[in-house]
């Protein structure tokens, strides 16, 4: 398959801005990252039901990730999708 004229210089230059954006990422501090969770699970686990559920996945990460950062993440990530299922109606 034939390039078109200067597309390999497009891909090498969003490479390199690629690798500058990932090299300034900003990682927020632990600190912050427990308050979120902690903010959030107040907010989005008043149903008994779902605050089950998510307390045994929160465990289930805890078993498998070793570093905290990763922990508090996918907790985070877990109750952005319960909070996205809410507000869908989904319950």
């Amino acid at each position: 398959m034939e390039k078109a004229p200067g597309e390999g210089a497009f891909f090498m230059i969003l490479s390199e801005f690629q690798q500058e954006a990932i090299s300034m990422s900003i990682k927020p501090d632990i600190r912050e990252l427990r308050s979120t969770c902690e903010r959030m699970e107040a907010r989005y686990l008043m149903n008994p039901a779902i605050d089950a559920s998510y307390r045994r996945l929160a465990d289930r990460f805890a078993a498998d990730l070793s570093d905290e950062r990763d922990i508090l993440l996918s907790r985070c990530a877990a109750l952005m999708a319960i909070k996205f299922l809410k507000e869908d109606g989904a319950f």
